[in-house]
């Protein structure tokens, strides 16, 4: 993130909880055992085929929209953020600051 966005990240930055947050979600899913397994593998049985992007990378996301609203069929349904982790509330959106 400092290297990428030149945004240091000091010891009370809160893109640090969802750093570690992140850090353990791809442990998880890609470091190898002395078995030649990952903890994916030893909890589902399968390797994981999924992707997964850069800590803090921007992305567009499309945000989770509460009742009814209707969009014109010319709107933008995505809007731009920053990937911090793979959980349902794991996006900044481009009106939170990553600074």
């Amino acid at each position: 993130v400092e290297e990428r966005y030149g945004i240091k990240l000091d010891d009370k930055h809160p893109l640090l909880a969802w750093l570690m947050e992140h850090a353990g979600s791809v442990i998880t899913r890609f470091a190898v055992d002395s078995g030649g397994r990952t903890a994916w593998e030893l909890e589902t049985g399968k390797k994981f085929k999924g992707t997964i992007v850069a800590f803090a990378e921007q992305i567009w996301y499309m945000p989770i929209r509460s009742g009814m609203r209707h969009l014109n069929k010319y709107d933008s349904r995505w809007e731009p953020g920053a990937f911090v982790g793979s959980g349902l509330k794991a996006f900044l959106s481009s009106s939170n600051s990553l600074a």
